[in-house]
Formats: C-alpha cells, structure tokens, sequence
C-alpha cells in the first residue's frame, strides 16, 4: 500500500462518517430545532391575536371576528385554516364547516391551539393549523448546500493536501529510492533532492551522508584491495623468480658435473674406438674376398663404432662448446651441405625453397658448426616419418623485430630476438607425428630424448651452437601434422 493511500484512506473515511452524521443526526436536528422556534412564533402570534380578539368577542362582534381571521389567512400563506370554538366547543369559525378536518397526519402541518380569555374566563378556543414544510425544505436545502460546501472545500483541501505530499513527500522519497538503488550499484554521483527544514529533508541529510560515507569506505577498499592484488602478484612473482633460480641454479650444477663428466669420459673412450675402428678397417682391407656374413657383421661393427663416436662428440660438444670460427658463406650453401651429408631414404622427399637471393643471403658465422645444426635437424626430420613423407627446407629474410612467425617457441618460451639487424632464417619441416605440447617445453633440457638410442643431448648443442654464432632456435608443431626447426641467423652487414 503506497503512501499516498495510508495518509488519505483514512482522511477519506473521517469525510464520509462526518457526511453520515450530517445528514443522520445534524441535519433532522437542525430541522426540529426550526420546527420548535417556528411552532413558538406562530404560538406568540396566536396570542397576540386572541388578544385582538377579547374586545369582540366581548361585544359580540361575530362579523369582525370573522373579517379579522380571513385576513390573517390572506396575509399568512403558511396558514392553512384557523377553527374558532366558543365555551362549548362549538364551531364560531369558519361558517359552514361541519367540523374540523384532521390534518396532523400530512408531513410538516402543525396544529396549535390558543384560548381566548378575559381574566379568568375563557370566551373561545382559536386552532390554527400551519404548514412548515416550505421553511422547513428551505433549511433542509440551505443544510444540504452547506453540507455539500462544506465537503467540496474538505476534497479540495484533501486534493491540495495531495499534491502537497507528493511534491514534498513522495517525489523526494522516490529519488532516494533510485539514488538507494543506483548507490548498490556503486554509482555515488547521483543528484538527491534538495534538503529542507522538514523530516524529509533530514532523511535527505542523513542520506547523502551516507552515501559520502560509503564512497569512502569503497575507495579505501577499493584501494586496499588494489594494494593486496599487487602485493600478491608481486610476491608470485618473487617465487616464481626465486623458482626459477633455484631451478637454475640445480640445472646448472647438473649440467657442470654432467660436463665434466661428459669430457673425461669422452676422452677415454675416444682412443678405444678409433682403434677399433682401424681394426674394422684394417679386416676390412685383409679380408676383402671375405663371405657375405662376414661383411655384414663388420658393417654393423662400423657402423655402431660410428654411432658411438657420434655420442662422444655430442658429449664433448656439451661439455665445451668450441668459439665460432666465422666465415661468409650463404644460407643456401649451408643447406646443400647439409643435405650431402645426410642419407636421404627412398621413401622420403625432399623440398627446397629459397625466398631470399644467393647474393642477400650472406652469413658470417662458422660453417661446421651451423652445419652440424642443420644436419641434426635433417637427421631428426627423417627419424620422425619412420614410413616416409615429405622433408621441407626453406630460407627467407626475417626482420629484427619479426622473430620467425611470432607462434613458434624456444627453449624459454616465446622467441624475443633484438631489433638491431635483420636475420636469415633457415627452417627444416617435417611432416611426421608432431611433438606433444608437453614435450615441446622439454625439447633443449639435457638427457631429454624421445628416441630409443638417444641420450638428448643433441638439440642442446644445436642451442649451444646457434646462440655462439649469434643466432637462436625456433619450433613448431602440431601433433599430427608435422613440427617445424628454424634457426635464425644475424645476416652479414654487407649483404643488407
């Protein structure tokens, strides 16, 4: 129920019961008051004609009797008939009449009696039957006019009383209520209602400082909540650093022993082999007319003596990566180098595309060793399509702020490569089973390797190799569809 109902629902019903009791008891009230003081007049006027009437009477006037009540009924029209008896109720007045007619059964006709009397004798009795019903319509309409008055000005002041409220109550009500709704909101510039002298005013008051405490209160907290927000990604930050040192520090501690290890164990088992591979060869030699067998285990004796030696020279290129002995040479000799010393199997192709000119494609660095990178990953191309498929090797110009496409990773994540110079980039695709997201971020570990025979030091060296000559490594691949080695390499000052 609204306010407006509360306040004038009652103020309504008092109107109604004050029009009940009006017309109930006020207005019958007023009506008999009147009949009582016009019942008196006529009775103070009945008498003072009956004393107009003793001398007549007296001197048995009859005739001016009878002149005189015909003209007080000629001059009083609410005077329906006058009846004049005399000692022995007999009828004097009017002539003719058989008796009197009673009319005390019609609404609003009185009958009053008034005797003639000289000193203590009575000489006749006067009845004057008298009519009030116009005076009395005539109050009953003045009463109901007053009433009807008087309940106009009460529903104007009522309808006054409404606007009134409305304006100084329920509107300003009804703006705090959207400035409450909008405040939960946490919109603090609504506009309030100006404050008065009155109640609601206060209530504005009281309001708006509510609100100016509440922005406070949300700005502090706002503020600490921001504060902390900070304190805790700079404490995550902190122990991610602190994370990574550690890890770090562990990886680097592994990788020194594993590099001393690496070197001494390479060196003393260099010296074997190279002998053993002098005796293959040296059976080879003697025993040329030899049966088939026995070519065949001397080739598979060679051929683990070479795998071997290629395992100690990853191990010392681990343990010591030797400086770059730089030369000029093209990115597409690099790649057609490469390609001679690998065995390319019959159920593999192989693609080249250069985007990049012979004579804008110049390089400084040292050609063994970008050449054993490129050869490893021809190598571990051809190793991931066991049943064939298609090797793609391409070269194009990458510039100092485009570092590859921008999708693929290093061993730290994404590549971020200086903006000083422009690079070559020189990538081998493969179109084998792809490398799981999870082995992605463990491809340039130490002893990672998914291979059977490997011992995952390969692409570590790669790494090594291609940060001495200025360059850096990028991958990319989709399980499934194949996975993507570039190196990218600083071009020679003079080519660009």
């Amino acid at each position: 129920m609204s306010l407006r109902v509360k306040v004038f629902l009652p103020l309504l019903l008092a109107i109604v019961l004050l029009a009940a009791y009006i017309y109930a008891l006020w207005i019958p009230r007023v009506l008999a008051d009147a009949e009582s003081a016009y019942r008196n007049s006529v009775g103070r006027h009945l008498e003072s004609v009956a004393e107009g009437l003793v001398p007549l009477m007296l001197g048995k006037q009859l005739d001016a009797v009878y002149g005189n009540l015909d003209a007080l009924l000629e001059k009083n029209a609410d005077w329906v008939g006058v009846r004049l008896f005399d000692q022995k109720k007999r009828l004097l007045y009017p002539l003719g009449a058989s008796g009197p007619a009673n009319r005390e059964d019609r609404p609003g006709v009185r009958t009053v009696t008034q005797e003639v009397r000289y000193l203590d004798e009575k000489l006749a009795a006067m009845e004057l039957t008298v009519d009030f019903t116009p005076r009395l319509n005539e109050i009953r309409e003045r009463s109901k006019a007053l009433v009807y008055t008087l309940l106009a000005v009460l529903l104007l002041i009522l309808f006054a009383n409404g606007l009134i409220l409305d304006f100084m109550v329920s509107k300003p009500i009804r703006l705090l209520a959207d400035a409450s709704q909008r405040l939960a909101t946490g919109d603090f510039d609504m506009s309030l209602p100006k404050p008065g002298g009155d109640e609601v005013g206060i209530l504005v008051k009281s309001f708006a400082g509510m609100r100016d405490a509440v922005r406070s209160h949300t700005q502090r907290l706002s503020e600490a909540n921001e504060q902390l927000v900070r304190e805790i990604a700079d404490r995550k930050q902190a122990e991610e650093a602190l994370r990574r040192a550690q890890e770090d520090l562990i990886r680097q501690e592994k990788l020194s022993i594993l590099g001393q290890m690496s070197g001494s164990v390479g060196h003393e088992l260099r010296n074997p082999l190279g002998v053993m591979s002098n005796a293959v060869y040296f059976l080879k030699a003697v025993h040329a007319d030899a049966d088939e067998t026995t070519k065949e285990y001397l080739g598979i004796i060679g051929t683990e003596i070479a795998n071997s030696q290629r395992i100690i020279t990853d191990l010392l290129d681990f343990a010591r990566t030797s400086p770059p002995r730089r030369v000029t040479v093209t990115a597409g000799e690099l790649v057609r180098q490469s390609l001679k010393r690998c065995s390319i199997p019959e159920n593999v192709t192989v693609e080249v595309a250069a985007e990049v000119p012979e004579e804008l494609s110049m390089l400084n660095v040292d050609p063994l060793q970008m050449g054993q990178v490129l050869t490893n990953f021809i190598s571990n191309g051809m190793q991931a399509m066991p049943n064939g498929g298609s090797l793609h090797l391409a070269t194009r110009l990458v510039s100092g702020n485009e570092p590859g496409n921008g999708k693929r990773e290093a061993e730290s994540g994404v590549v971020s490569v200086p903006e000083r110079k422009g690079f070559i980039e020189i990538s081998v695709t493969d179109t084998g089973e792809g490398i799981s997201p999870e082995n992605r971020k463990k491809l340039f570990q130490p002893l990672f390797s998914t291979k059977p025979k490997g011992i995952g030091l390969g692409l570590v060296v790669c790494k090594n190799l291609a940060e001495a000559n200025g360059g850096r490594i990028e991958v990319e691949s989709e399980p499934g569809k194949g996975t993507t080695f570039a190196v990218l390499l600083p071009v020679e000052d003079g080519a660009r």
